[in-house]
């Protein structure tokens, strides 16, 4: 009872504070409590401060690939926009399908696309298009490339017309999404949703937003805020809840309405043994370094001591490649692995 009151008294101490002084003036509490709540209705409704979500690039998959794809960067004073060039539908897929794995999220992407098409196809008939949501629920492990799917989605969606003008993909977690005070949240949201249209909203770790029964949940406020934002601006915008299976799945079924707006839900396996391996050559390749058969061995084997998978994938492989990097830089190699720089020597 005595936080509830703690509580209550700091989210509304304008109120509180201009009350109390009202009193104490003996003019009586109304007069206090009549501006301190003005005070408060013009603060919570003040600009939310939105932060800049810079998203890492994602690296290119081999050695010739084109430059990087820019991702855009937003800001609250004038959501300026720096986004990537135009790519054809071809030159998109032909990287999705050099990606290593991935079955069932290239499987998505081609349904997706077929759904767009035949929309098209159904236009140029004269018959209604297919009218349905975008928004995807993307789950896996980390490193099991969510992220850089979702990109090529993004900029798959410009180049078949989703979407007019260039790709524009914003990534966010809860801390981009929720604030401290009453009616901040909801402003946030608002916000960076606006600034994602036109493209994609990535919420990584999409299921921290999960109600608690805590005091104010500001969660569970951006979470309804952002399920109506999915709805009104279906046709605008694609959101992709990233993040566990079973928490994804918690989070979908604690608001009613969240089901109902997902269209696509993609699972990304972990990498098997010998996908790592593949994925440990192409980055040692892409580095420009040579390597013998045994150096893949060592690979295999140290994977096998794992238990023949890695807790952060392709994320947790790209840090071996780089430990090896600067294990063979220790030795006086700079152009070769050998199976010792596998090992890890910390």
């Amino acid at each position: 009872m005595l936080q509830w009151l703690i509580e209550i008294l700091i989210i509304y101490w304008p109120i509180t504070i201009l009350t109390a002084i009202s009193w104490h003036q003996g003019w009586g509490p109304i007069p206090g409590a009549i501006l301190g709540g003005v005070i408060w209705w013009l603060y919570t409704r003040r600009p939310a401060e939105i932060p800049a979500v810079i998203p890492t690039p994602m690296p290119a998959p081999h050695a010739n690939a084109s430059a990087n794809i820019a991702i855009q960067n937003f800001a609250a004073d004038n959501a300026a926009h720096q986004q990537a060039s135009v790519r054809g539908v071809p030159e998109i897929l032909s990287e999705l399908n050099s990606l290593i794995g991935l079955a069932e999220a290239k499987q998505a992407i081609a349904e997706i696309l077929a759904t767009v098409q035949a929309s098209r196809a159904r236009e140029a008939q004269g018959l209604a298009p297919i009218v349905q949501s975008l928004h995807c629920a993307f789950t896996g492990a980390p490193g099991t490339g969510k992220t850089i799917v979702a990109r090529l989605l993004g900029e798959l969606f410009c180049a078949v017309g989703v979407f007019p003008g260039r790709p524009v993909f914003v990534e966010v977690t809860k801390s981009d999404l929720v604030a401290g005070f009453v009616g901040q949240t909801a402003t946030k949201v608002r916000s960076i949703c606006a600034a994602a249209t036109g493209g994609v909203l990535f919420v990584d770790e999409a299921y921290s937003l999960m109600p608690s029964d805590q005091g104010h949940d500001f969660a569970a406020e951006a979470l309804s805020e952002l399920i109506v934002r999915m709805e009104d601006g279906r046709r605008h915008f694609c959101v992709i809840l990233a993040g566990y299976p079973k928490e994804i799945d918690a989070l979908i079924r604690s608001n009613p309405g969240m089901e109902s707006r997902l269209s696509f839900r993609v699972q990304f396996a972990d990498y098997t043994s010998e996908e790592l391996t593949q994925i440990a050559e192409r980055e040692l390749q892409r580095r420009q370094y040579g390597y013998c058969p045994d150096v893949l061995v060592a690979i295999r084997s140290r994977i096998a001591r794992h238990g023949g998978k890695l807790p952060g994938n392709g994320r947790d492989i790209r840090g071996w490649v780089e430990q090896a990097i600067r294990n063979a830089a220790v030795s006086g190699r700079i152009d070769t692995i050998i199976p010792d720089d596998i090992n890890d020597r910390r």
